[in-house]
Protein backbone atom coordinates (compact mmCIF):
# COMPACT_ATOMS: atom_id res chain seq x y z
CA UNK A 1 0.00 0.00 0.00
CA UNK A 2 2.89 2.60 0.69
CA UNK A 3 4.32 2.16 -3.01
CA UNK A 4 0.16 2.98 -4.03
CA UNK A 5 0.20 5.79 -2.36
CA UNK A 6 3.71 7.47 -3.21
CA UNK A 7 3.00 6.54 -6.97
CA UNK A 8 -0.26 8.62 -6.72
CA UNK A 9 1.64 11.02 -4.33
CA UNK A 10 4.08 11.62 -7.50
CA UNK A 11 1.48 11.74 -10.07
CA UNK A 12 0.03 14.28 -8.39
CA UNK A 13 3.34 16.28 -8.34
CA UNK A 14 3.82 15.75 -12.08
CA UNK A 15 -0.03 16.90 -12.87
CA UNK A 16 0.79 20.01 -10.68
CA UNK A 17 -1.70 19.27 -8.19
CA UNK A 18 -0.96 19.64 -3.88
CA UNK A 19 -2.59 16.26 -1.91
CA UNK A 20 -5.36 17.34 -0.12
CA UNK A 21 -3.91 16.39 3.34
CA UNK A 22 -0.86 19.20 3.95
CA UNK A 23 1.37 19.02 7.62
CA UNK A 24 1.77 22.14 9.04
CA UNK A 25 3.39 20.98 12.24
CA UNK A 26 4.99 18.27 14.38
CA UNK A 27 5.37 18.44 17.45
CA UNK A 28 5.58 16.70 21.15
CA UNK A 29 2.42 16.23 23.08
CA UNK A 30 4.21 17.73 26.22
CA UNK A 31 5.46 21.00 25.77
CA UNK A 32 4.09 21.52 21.82
CA UNK A 33 7.32 22.58 20.19
CA UNK A 34 9.37 21.27 16.89
CA UNK A 35 11.18 17.65 17.19
CA UNK A 36 9.64 14.90 18.92
CA UNK A 37 12.17 12.22 20.96
CA UNK A 38 12.27 8.51 20.92
CA UNK A 39 9.81 6.77 22.77
CA UNK A 40 7.39 10.00 23.08
CA UNK A 41 4.29 11.19 22.13
CA UNK A 42 3.45 13.52 19.54
CA UNK A 43 0.80 15.26 17.78
CA UNK A 44 0.72 16.16 14.08
CA UNK A 45 -1.55 19.48 12.98
CA UNK A 46 -2.70 20.13 9.53
CA UNK A 47 -5.43 19.96 6.80
CA UNK A 48 -7.37 17.09 5.55
CA UNK A 49 -5.37 14.20 7.26
CA UNK A 50 -8.21 12.19 8.77
CA UNK A 51 -11.63 11.90 8.45
CA UNK A 52 -14.62 13.94 10.87
CA UNK A 53 -14.61 13.68 14.25
CA UNK A 54 -12.51 11.73 17.25
CA UNK A 55 -11.67 8.70 16.79
CA UNK A 56 -8.94 7.01 20.12
CA UNK A 57 -7.43 3.90 20.11
CA UNK A 58 -6.81 1.73 22.72
CA UNK A 59 -3.32 0.27 24.23
CA UNK A 60 -1.99 -1.88 22.56
CA UNK A 61 -1.64 0.90 19.60
CA UNK A 62 -1.61 -0.39 16.42
CA UNK A 63 -0.07 1.57 13.48
CA UNK A 64 -3.35 2.34 11.45
CA UNK A 65 -6.78 4.26 12.92
CA UNK A 66 -9.68 4.30 10.64
CA UNK A 67 -7.91 4.66 7.37
CA UNK A 68 -4.61 6.98 9.07
CA UNK A 69 -1.05 5.84 9.45
CA UNK A 70 1.63 7.82 10.23
CA UNK A 71 5.47 7.19 8.36
CA UNK A 72 8.73 8.57 9.57
CA UNK A 73 11.39 8.22 6.69
CA UNK A 74 15.05 9.21 7.40
CA UNK A 75 15.69 12.33 5.24
CA UNK A 76 19.24 10.69 3.80
CA UNK A 77 16.85 8.21 2.31
CA UNK A 78 15.80 4.46 3.28
CA UNK A 79 12.83 2.54 4.12
CA UNK A 80 10.25 4.43 6.72
CA UNK A 81 9.07 3.69 9.74
CA UNK A 82 5.31 3.48 10.52
CA UNK A 83 3.97 5.13 14.06
CA UNK A 84 1.86 4.33 16.72
CA UNK A 85 -1.31 5.64 16.10
CA UNK A 86 -3.34 7.17 18.99
CA UNK A 87 -5.83 9.49 17.94
CA UNK A 88 -7.03 11.01 14.81
CA UNK A 89 -9.31 14.71 15.39
CA UNK A 90 -11.15 16.43 12.79
CA UNK A 91 -13.56 18.76 14.50
CA UNK A 92 -13.93 22.62 14.23
CA UNK A 93 -11.68 23.54 11.90
CA UNK A 94 -9.21 21.43 13.93
CA UNK A 95 -7.06 18.42 12.54
CA UNK A 96 -4.60 16.79 14.70
CA UNK A 97 -3.33 13.18 15.27
CA UNK A 98 -1.75 11.96 17.88
CA UNK A 99 1.29 8.81 17.86
CA UNK A 100 3.76 7.48 20.09
CA UNK A 101 7.22 7.24 17.98
CA UNK A 102 8.65 3.77 18.30
CA UNK A 103 11.92 3.85 20.77
CA UNK A 104 13.41 1.55 17.74
CA UNK A 105 13.55 4.86 15.76
CA UNK A 106 17.36 6.12 15.68
CA UNK A 107 17.59 9.67 16.78
CA UNK A 108 18.07 11.74 13.68
CA UNK A 109 16.28 13.76 10.89
CA UNK A 110 13.13 12.18 9.13
CA UNK A 111 10.14 13.18 6.60
CA UNK A 112 7.16 12.51 7.93
CA UNK A 113 4.04 12.00 5.62
CA UNK A 114 0.46 10.60 7.04
CA UNK A 115 -1.19 8.37 4.54
CA UNK A 116 -5.27 8.45 4.95
CA UNK A 117 -7.50 6.52 3.07
CA UNK A 118 -4.18 5.45 1.00
CA UNK A 119 -3.03 9.04 0.19
CA UNK A 120 -0.43 10.25 1.10
CA UNK A 121 0.37 13.89 2.26
CA UNK A 122 3.56 15.90 1.62
CA UNK A 123 6.64 15.40 3.86
CA UNK A 124 7.21 17.71 6.69
CA UNK A 125 10.30 17.08 7.82
CA UNK A 126 11.22 16.78 11.76
CA UNK A 127 14.16 15.68 14.24
CA UNK A 128 13.82 12.42 16.64
CA UNK A 129 15.92 13.34 19.80
CA UNK A 130 17.50 10.68 22.35
CA UNK A 131 15.28 12.51 24.76
CA UNK A 132 12.82 16.01 25.02
CA UNK A 133 11.58 15.98 28.13
CA UNK A 134 7.95 17.60 28.55
CA UNK A 135 5.44 17.83 31.63
CA UNK A 136 2.24 17.83 30.07
CA UNK A 137 0.07 20.95 31.14
CA UNK A 138 -3.62 21.19 32.71
CA UNK A 139 -5.07 23.42 29.91
CA UNK A 140 -2.75 21.25 26.51
CA UNK A 141 -0.87 24.13 25.67
CA UNK A 142 2.37 23.31 26.51
CA UNK A 143 2.47 25.79 28.81
CA UNK A 144 1.77 27.42 32.40
CA UNK A 145 0.41 24.72 35.39
CA UNK A 146 1.28 21.60 35.02
CA UNK A 147 -0.43 18.25 34.97
CA UNK A 148 0.40 17.45 38.85
CA UNK A 149 -1.26 15.07 40.99
CA UNK A 150 -0.49 16.06 44.69
CA UNK A 151 -0.52 12.56 47.39
CA UNK A 152 -2.33 13.09 50.32
CA UNK A 153 -2.65 9.49 51.29
CA UNK A 154 -1.76 5.83 50.33
CA UNK A 155 -6.19 6.29 48.37
CA UNK A 156 -6.20 10.03 48.00
CA UNK A 157 -4.49 12.24 45.30
CA UNK A 158 -5.64 16.09 43.95
CA UNK A 159 -4.87 17.97 40.89
CA UNK A 160 -2.35 20.38 42.11
CA UNK A 161 -4.29 23.98 41.84
CA UNK A 162 -4.24 27.02 43.27
CA UNK A 163 -6.95 26.49 46.00
CA UNK A 164 -8.40 23.60 48.06
CA UNK A 165 -12.00 22.39 46.57
CA UNK A 166 -13.66 20.51 43.79
CA UNK A 167 -13.80 21.00 40.60
CA UNK A 168 -16.00 19.80 38.47
CA UNK A 169 -15.98 16.47 41.07
CA UNK A 170 -12.29 16.39 40.82
CA UNK A 171 -10.42 17.30 43.88
CA UNK A 172 -7.98 20.24 43.56
CA UNK A 173 -5.32 21.55 45.99
CA UNK A 174 -1.80 23.66 46.16
CA UNK A 175 0.98 21.33 46.99
CA UNK A 176 3.15 22.23 50.15
CA UNK A 177 6.66 21.37 51.64
CA UNK A 178 7.40 18.38 52.19
CA UNK A 179 4.25 16.48 50.40
CA UNK A 180 4.84 13.57 47.54
CA UNK A 181 3.95 14.55 44.20
CA UNK A 182 3.28 12.82 40.56
CA UNK A 183 4.42 14.65 37.75
CA UNK A 184 3.11 13.29 33.89
CA UNK A 185 5.13 13.95 30.88
CA UNK A 186 6.55 12.57 27.74
CA UNK A 187 9.93 12.28 26.07
CA UNK A 188 12.29 11.03 28.56
CA UNK A 189 13.76 8.75 26.42
CA UNK A 190 13.89 5.36 24.39
CA UNK A 191 13.09 2.43 26.59
CA UNK A 192 14.76 -1.31 25.98
CA UNK A 193 11.38 -3.16 25.68
CA UNK A 194 8.26 -2.82 24.06
CA UNK A 195 6.37 0.59 23.49
CA UNK A 196 3.19 -1.13 23.52
CA UNK A 197 3.88 -3.15 26.93
CA UNK A 198 5.33 -1.45 29.70
CA UNK A 199 6.68 -3.62 32.21
CA UNK A 200 4.66 -3.79 35.48
CA UNK A 201 7.67 -3.29 37.97
CA UNK A 202 8.65 -0.23 35.57
CA UNK A 203 11.62 1.01 34.44
CA UNK A 204 13.75 4.10 35.86
CA UNK A 205 15.50 6.00 33.33
CA UNK A 206 19.15 7.45 34.19
CA UNK A 207 20.11 10.50 35.13
CA UNK A 208 16.62 12.94 35.56
CA UNK A 209 15.70 15.39 38.25
CA UNK A 210 13.12 17.75 38.94
CA UNK A 211 14.21 21.21 39.46
CA UNK A 212 11.63 23.40 41.19
CA UNK A 213 12.00 27.52 41.39
CA UNK A 214 15.85 26.56 41.16
CA UNK A 215 16.43 23.50 43.71
CA UNK A 216 17.43 20.59 42.03
CA UNK A 217 15.30 17.36 43.61
CA UNK A 218 15.98 13.46 42.42
CA UNK A 219 13.06 11.63 41.99
CA UNK A 220 11.85 8.89 43.59
CA UNK A 221 10.58 7.39 40.50
CA UNK A 222 10.85 8.53 36.99
CA UNK A 223 9.66 6.16 33.86
CA UNK A 224 6.94 4.95 31.92
CA UNK A 225 3.39 4.62 33.16
CA UNK A 226 0.87 1.73 32.47
CA UNK A 227 0.02 3.65 29.55
CA UNK A 228 2.55 4.02 26.68
CA UNK A 229 4.83 6.68 26.08
CA UNK A 230 3.49 8.53 29.33
CA UNK A 231 5.76 9.16 31.68
CA UNK A 232 5.62 9.47 35.24
CA UNK A 233 7.54 11.34 37.96
CA UNK A 234 7.33 11.02 41.21
CA UNK A 235 9.33 13.29 43.69
CA UNK A 236 9.05 14.73 47.36
CA UNK A 237 9.25 18.80 47.76
CA UNK A 238 12.01 19.97 50.29
CA UNK A 239 10.22 21.52 53.14
CA UNK A 240 12.34 24.59 51.83
CA UNK A 241 10.84 24.98 48.48
CA UNK A 242 9.69 28.19 47.18
CA UNK A 243 6.21 28.64 47.51
CA UNK A 244 3.68 30.42 45.29
CA UNK A 245 1.06 30.02 42.92
CA UNK A 246 3.37 29.74 39.69
CA UNK A 247 6.57 28.35 40.75
CA UNK A 248 9.02 27.17 37.74
CA UNK A 249 8.95 23.36 37.66
CA UNK A 250 11.22 21.72 34.50
CA UNK A 251 12.25 18.06 34.24
CA UNK A 252 15.96 17.64 33.37
CA UNK A 253 17.54 14.24 32.11
CA UNK A 254 21.42 14.29 31.97
CA UNK A 255 22.31 17.30 29.97
CA UNK A 256 19.14 17.64 28.52
CA UNK A 257 16.67 20.17 30.19
CA UNK A 258 12.88 20.03 29.33
CA UNK A 259 10.58 22.35 28.71
CA UNK A 260 9.63 24.95 32.13
CA UNK A 261 5.92 24.54 33.25
CA UNK A 262 4.57 25.43 37.03
CA UNK A 263 3.72 24.16 40.28
CA UNK A 264 1.46 25.86 42.76
CA UNK A 265 2.73 25.76 46.16
CA UNK A 266 1.18 26.79 49.33
CA UNK A 267 3.14 27.55 52.80
CA UNK A 268 2.50 24.38 55.29
CA UNK A 269 -0.97 24.50 56.36
CA UNK A 270 -2.43 26.84 54.10
CA UNK A 271 -5.45 26.31 52.11
CA UNK A 272 -4.59 28.43 48.61
CA UNK A 273 -1.42 29.65 47.24
CA UNK A 274 -0.20 33.57 47.32
CA UNK A 275 -0.10 35.76 44.43
CA UNK A 276 0.71 39.17 44.45
CA UNK A 277 -2.53 41.48 44.07
CA UNK A 278 -4.74 38.41 44.32
CA UNK A 279 -7.25 37.31 46.88
CA UNK A 280 -8.24 33.70 47.56
CA UNK A 281 -11.57 34.20 46.16
CA UNK A 282 -10.12 35.57 43.16
CA UNK A 283 -8.04 31.91 43.11
CA UNK A 284 -10.96 30.26 43.42
CA UNK A 285 -12.66 32.21 40.43
CA UNK A 286 -9.17 31.04 38.35
CA UNK A 287 -9.94 27.55 39.40
CA UNK A 288 -13.50 27.66 38.79
CA UNK A 289 -12.49 28.79 34.94
CA UNK A 290 -12.78 32.52 35.54
CA UNK A 291 -9.66 34.88 34.00
CA UNK A 292 -8.15 37.55 35.03
CA UNK A 293 -7.80 40.81 32.54
CA UNK A 294 -5.85 43.81 32.91
CA UNK A 295 -4.16 46.42 30.62
CA UNK A 296 -1.38 48.52 30.67
CA UNK A 297 0.33 51.70 28.18
CA UNK A 298 3.22 53.55 29.06
CA UNK A 299 5.28 56.23 27.50
CA UNK A 300 8.93 56.11 28.38
CA UNK A 301 11.98 58.64 27.74
CA UNK A 302 15.51 57.61 29.28
CA UNK A 303 18.83 58.96 28.32
CA UNK A 304 22.02 56.72 29.36
CA UNK A 305 25.89 57.38 29.68
CA UNK A 306 27.94 54.96 28.34
CA UNK A 307 31.53 55.50 28.03
CA UNK A 308 32.01 54.42 24.65
CA UNK A 309 28.81 56.40 23.19
CA UNK A 310 28.52 58.72 25.50
CA UNK A 311 25.02 60.15 26.46
CA UNK A 312 22.45 58.71 24.17
CA UNK A 313 18.32 58.55 24.93
CA UNK A 314 15.12 56.25 23.68
CA UNK A 315 11.67 57.35 23.63
CA UNK A 316 8.78 54.72 23.28
CA UNK A 317 5.54 53.92 24.12
CA UNK A 318 4.00 50.45 24.30
CA UNK A 319 1.40 48.00 25.83
CA UNK A 320 -1.33 45.79 25.84
CA UNK A 321 -4.37 44.09 27.16
CA UNK A 322 -3.98 41.18 28.77
CA UNK A 323 -6.24 37.54 29.34
CA UNK A 324 -4.49 35.04 31.71
CA UNK A 325 -6.24 32.06 33.08
CA UNK A 326 -5.46 30.65 36.36
CA UNK A 327 -3.06 27.83 34.06
CA UNK A 328 -1.20 30.72 33.07
CA UNK A 329 -0.16 33.11 35.59
CA UNK A 330 3.34 31.99 35.12
CA UNK A 331 3.60 34.62 31.97
CA UNK A 332 3.71 37.02 34.54
CA UNK A 333 7.12 35.55 35.18
CA UNK A 334 10.63 34.76 34.36
CA UNK A 335 10.93 31.74 32.82
CA UNK A 336 14.05 30.96 34.27
CA UNK A 337 14.91 28.30 37.01
CA UNK A 338 14.74 31.24 39.41
CA UNK A 339 14.61 31.92 43.58
CA UNK A 340 14.83 35.14 45.27
CA UNK A 341 14.73 36.25 48.78
CA UNK A 342 13.02 39.64 49.11
CA UNK A 343 13.78 42.31 52.25
CA UNK A 344 12.19 45.80 53.19
CA UNK A 345 13.85 48.16 54.64
CA UNK A 346 11.97 52.11 54.98
CA UNK A 347 11.29 52.79 51.73
CA UNK A 348 13.31 50.67 50.27
CA UNK A 349 12.70 46.95 49.03
CA UNK A 350 15.97 44.59 47.97
CA UNK A 351 15.85 41.25 46.20
CA UNK A 352 18.76 38.97 45.97
CA UNK A 353 17.81 36.57 43.37
CA UNK A 354 19.80 33.39 41.73
CA UNK A 355 18.81 32.75 37.74
CA UNK A 356 20.05 29.14 36.44
CA UNK A 357 20.39 29.11 32.96
CA UNK A 358 18.88 25.41 32.74
CA UNK A 359 15.31 27.47 33.05
CA UNK A 360 15.82 29.95 30.40
CA UNK A 361 18.00 28.23 27.93
CA UNK A 362 15.02 25.63 27.67
CA UNK A 363 12.53 25.10 24.95
CA UNK A 364 8.74 26.02 25.75
CA UNK A 365 7.66 29.08 28.18
CA UNK A 366 6.52 28.77 31.37
CA UNK A 367 3.44 30.32 30.62
CA UNK A 368 1.39 32.27 27.86
CA UNK A 369 -1.05 35.20 28.18
CA UNK A 370 -3.47 36.12 25.78
CA UNK A 371 -3.53 40.04 24.51
CA UNK A 372 -6.31 41.04 23.16
CA UNK A 373 -7.45 42.80 20.09
CA UNK A 374 -8.49 46.44 20.86
CA UNK A 375 -8.05 47.65 17.06
CA UNK A 376 -5.85 50.31 16.49
CA UNK A 377 -4.27 52.76 19.09
CA UNK A 378 -3.02 56.40 18.50
CA UNK A 379 -1.29 58.37 20.60
CA UNK A 380 -1.17 62.36 20.54
CA UNK A 381 1.39 64.75 22.70
CA UNK A 382 1.92 68.21 23.43
CA UNK A 383 3.59 70.98 20.76
CA UNK A 384 7.44 70.25 20.91
CA UNK A 385 6.90 66.13 21.45
CA UNK A 386 6.49 65.88 17.03
CA UNK A 387 3.79 63.62 18.37
CA UNK A 388 0.54 63.53 16.59
CA UNK A 389 -1.92 60.55 15.52
CA UNK A 390 0.67 58.38 15.85
CA UNK A 391 -0.13 54.92 15.35
CA UNK A 392 1.53 51.85 17.98
CA UNK A 393 2.63 49.15 15.40
CA UNK A 394 0.48 46.17 16.36
CA UNK A 395 2.20 42.85 16.75
CA UNK A 396 -0.17 40.30 17.40
CA UNK A 397 -2.12 42.46 20.01
CA UNK A 398 0.89 43.62 21.40
CA UNK A 399 1.06 47.61 20.51
CA UNK A 400 4.48 49.38 20.37
CA UNK A 401 5.58 52.38 18.99
CA UNK A 402 9.48 54.23 18.77
CA UNK A 403 8.87 57.93 19.30
CA UNK A 404 12.70 59.41 18.74
CA UNK A 405 16.39 58.35 19.77
CA UNK A 406 19.34 61.01 20.03
CA UNK A 407 23.01 59.92 20.22
CA UNK A 408 23.38 57.17 18.66
CA UNK A 409 24.59 56.70 14.88
CA UNK A 410 21.76 56.49 12.47
CA UNK A 411 19.29 57.45 15.22
CA UNK A 412 16.00 58.69 14.61
CA UNK A 413 14.85 61.84 15.73
CA UNK A 414 11.91 62.69 14.57
CA UNK A 415 10.30 63.02 18.21
CA UNK A 416 10.80 63.32 21.67
CA UNK A 417 8.81 63.16 25.18
CA UNK A 418 8.66 66.68 26.89
CA UNK A 419 6.29 68.22 29.30
CA UNK A 420 2.66 68.47 28.40
CA UNK A 421 -0.76 66.58 27.80
CA UNK A 422 -0.46 63.01 26.32
CA UNK A 423 -3.69 61.25 25.26
CA UNK A 424 -4.49 57.52 24.22
CA UNK A 425 -6.72 56.53 21.85
CA UNK A 426 -8.36 53.45 21.25
CA UNK A 427 -10.31 52.58 18.31
CA UNK A 428 -11.69 49.54 19.53
CA UNK A 429 -11.19 45.68 18.30
CA UNK A 430 -12.59 42.13 18.24
CA UNK A 431 -12.11 41.95 21.97
CA UNK A 432 -11.60 45.63 23.90
CA UNK A 433 -13.99 48.68 22.56
CA UNK A 434 -13.25 52.41 21.96
CA UNK A 435 -11.45 54.34 24.35
CA UNK A 436 -9.51 57.67 25.19
CA UNK A 437 -7.41 58.24 28.23
CA UNK A 438 -4.79 61.42 28.73
CA UNK A 439 -2.16 62.63 31.80
CA UNK A 440 -0.54 65.57 32.54
CA UNK A 441 3.68 64.79 32.55
CA UNK A 442 6.27 67.00 34.40
CA UNK A 443 9.47 67.93 33.86
CA UNK A 444 12.33 65.23 33.80
CA UNK A 445 14.44 65.53 37.12
CA UNK A 446 18.10 67.08 36.86
CA UNK A 447 20.19 65.02 39.20
CA UNK A 448 22.44 67.60 40.94
CA UNK A 449 26.02 66.68 40.42
CA UNK A 450 24.45 63.77 37.99
CA UNK A 451 24.80 59.75 38.25
CA UNK A 452 27.90 58.85 40.42
CA UNK A 453 29.99 56.19 38.29
CA UNK A 454 31.35 54.72 41.48
CA UNK A 455 29.10 54.22 44.53
CA UNK A 456 30.77 53.62 48.01
CA UNK A 457 27.83 50.87 49.94
CA UNK A 458 28.99 51.84 53.18
CA UNK A 459 28.64 55.55 52.97
CA UNK A 460 24.94 55.30 51.51
CA UNK A 461 23.72 56.90 48.12
CA UNK A 462 22.27 60.70 48.94
CA UNK A 463 20.64 61.70 45.32
CA UNK A 464 19.52 65.78 45.09
CA UNK A 465 17.71 66.79 42.23
CA UNK A 466 15.30 69.24 40.92
CA UNK A 467 12.24 69.33 38.46
CA UNK A 468 9.17 66.95 37.86
CA UNK A 469 5.61 67.73 39.75
CA UNK A 470 5.92 67.78 43.79
CA UNK A 471 3.43 64.82 43.21
CA UNK A 472 5.74 62.51 40.68
CA UNK A 473 6.62 59.10 41.64
CA UNK A 474 10.20 59.18 41.93
CA UNK A 475 12.16 55.21 41.44
CA UNK A 476 15.79 54.38 42.22
CA UNK A 477 16.47 51.21 41.07
CA UNK A 478 20.17 49.81 41.42
CA UNK A 479 21.29 46.75 40.47
CA UNK A 480 24.77 45.04 40.59
CA UNK A 481 25.97 41.08 39.76
CA UNK A 482 27.94 38.23 37.99
CA UNK A 483 27.57 35.65 36.28
CA UNK A 484 29.23 32.10 36.21
CA UNK A 485 29.74 29.05 34.25
CA UNK A 486 28.87 28.50 30.82
CA UNK A 487 25.58 26.78 28.83
CA UNK A 488 23.24 24.99 30.74
CA UNK A 489 25.61 25.13 33.95
CA UNK A 490 25.90 29.09 33.72
CA UNK A 491 24.11 30.89 37.06
CA UNK A 492 23.35 34.46 38.00
CA UNK A 493 23.92 35.71 41.40
CA UNK A 494 22.55 39.48 41.93
CA UNK A 495 21.12 41.98 44.17
CA UNK A 496 18.65 45.03 43.11
CA UNK A 497 17.22 47.70 45.40
CA UNK A 498 14.02 49.32 44.70
CA UNK A 499 13.45 52.58 46.45
CA UNK A 500 10.64 55.20 46.42
CA UNK A 501 10.04 58.89 47.10
CA UNK A 502 8.38 61.70 45.76
CA UNK A 503 9.61 64.63 43.19
CA UNK A 504 8.65 67.09 45.90
CA UNK A 505 10.98 65.90 48.56
CA UNK A 506 14.18 67.10 46.29
CA UNK A 507 16.24 64.68 47.99
CA UNK A 508 16.59 61.03 49.41
CA UNK A 509 19.27 58.79 50.95
CA UNK A 510 19.66 54.86 49.90
CA UNK A 511 21.15 53.65 53.46
CA UNK A 512 24.44 51.43 53.92
CA UNK A 513 21.95 49.15 55.24
CA UNK A 514 20.41 48.39 51.87
CA UNK A 515 23.71 49.21 49.51
CA UNK A 516 25.84 46.67 51.36
CA UNK A 517 23.84 43.46 50.44
CA UNK A 518 24.60 44.06 46.80
CA UNK A 519 27.57 42.42 45.39
CA UNK A 520 30.88 44.70 45.10
CA UNK A 521 31.50 45.29 41.07
CA UNK A 522 34.41 46.95 40.02
CA UNK A 523 35.20 49.17 37.24
CA UNK A 524 37.31 46.66 35.55
CA UNK A 525 34.57 44.16 35.81
CA UNK A 526 31.88 46.33 34.12
CA UNK A 527 34.98 47.44 31.10
CA UNK A 528 35.27 43.57 31.29
CA UNK A 529 31.81 42.06 31.22
CA UNK A 530 32.52 39.79 34.05
CA UNK A 531 30.14 42.12 36.56
CA UNK A 532 27.31 44.42 36.10
CA UNK A 533 26.13 47.14 37.85
CA UNK A 534 23.40 49.96 36.87
CA UNK A 535 22.19 53.00 38.32
CA UNK A 536 18.41 54.04 37.42
CA UNK A 537 16.65 57.07 38.58
CA UNK A 538 12.92 57.95 37.04
CA UNK A 539 10.58 59.57 37.45
CA UNK A 540 6.27 59.94 36.34
CA UNK A 541 2.86 60.93 37.35
CA UNK A 542 0.99 58.89 39.34
CA UNK A 543 -0.55 56.62 36.28
CA UNK A 544 -4.15 57.51 35.18
CA UNK A 545 -6.65 54.20 35.59
CA UNK A 546 -8.96 53.52 33.12
CA UNK A 547 -11.67 50.67 31.97
CA UNK A 548 -12.24 50.04 27.98
CA UNK A 549 -15.34 47.62 27.80
CA UNK A 550 -14.53 43.91 26.91
CA UNK A 551 -16.80 43.04 23.76
CA UNK A 552 -17.48 39.63 25.91
CA UNK A 553 -18.86 41.36 28.55
CA UNK A 554 -17.27 43.23 31.63
CA UNK A 555 -14.42 45.69 31.45
CA UNK A 556 -10.91 45.77 31.66
CA UNK A 557 -8.90 47.39 34.57
CA UNK A 558 -5.95 49.40 32.83
CA UNK A 559 -3.38 52.05 33.62
CA UNK A 560 -2.09 54.96 31.55
CA UNK A 561 1.35 55.78 32.54
CA UNK A 562 4.33 57.86 32.05
CA UNK A 563 8.21 57.86 33.13
CA UNK A 564 11.34 60.36 32.47
CA UNK A 565 14.40 58.36 33.43
CA UNK A 566 18.43 59.19 33.82
CA UNK A 567 20.65 55.68 34.22
CA UNK A 568 24.24 54.47 33.77
CA UNK A 569 26.61 52.17 34.42
CA UNK A 570 28.09 52.24 38.18
CA UNK A 571 30.67 50.08 39.87
CA UNK A 572 30.08 49.20 43.41
CA UNK A 573 32.48 49.14 45.93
Amino acid sequence: MRRIGAALFTCLLAAGVAPAQTITAVQDAGSYTANVAQGGLFVIKGTGLSGSGFNEATAPYATTLTGVSVMFTPVSGGTGTPAYVIYTYNENGVNQIAGLVPSTLAAGNYNVTVTYNNTPSAPFQTQVLASKPALLTQDSSGSGLALVQVYTSSTTYTVNRLTTGTVNGTSISPAQPGQTLVAWGTGLGPVPFSDNNPPSGGYNYPNVQVIVGGTAITPSYAGPSAYPGLDQINFTLPTGVSTGCAVSVQIVVGNTPGSVTSLSIAASGSNACVYPGLTTQQLQDLDNGGTFTAGGFDIDQFTENLATLGNFSFASAGGSFTQISGFQLSSLESSAAYSAAISSIGACTVISETISSSGSGSTGSAGTAKLLDAGTITLNGPAGSNISNAALTDTSNSYSLSIGQAGVPGAVSNGSIVAGNYSLTGAGGKDVGPFTVSLNLGSPLTITGGLPSTITESSGLTLNWTGGDSSDLVVIFGYSGSTSGTGTNQVTNATEFICTTTAGKGTFTVPASVLTQLPKVSSSALASGTGAGFLLVENGPTPVPFSPSLTAGGTVPSYFGAFLGAAGLVAYQ
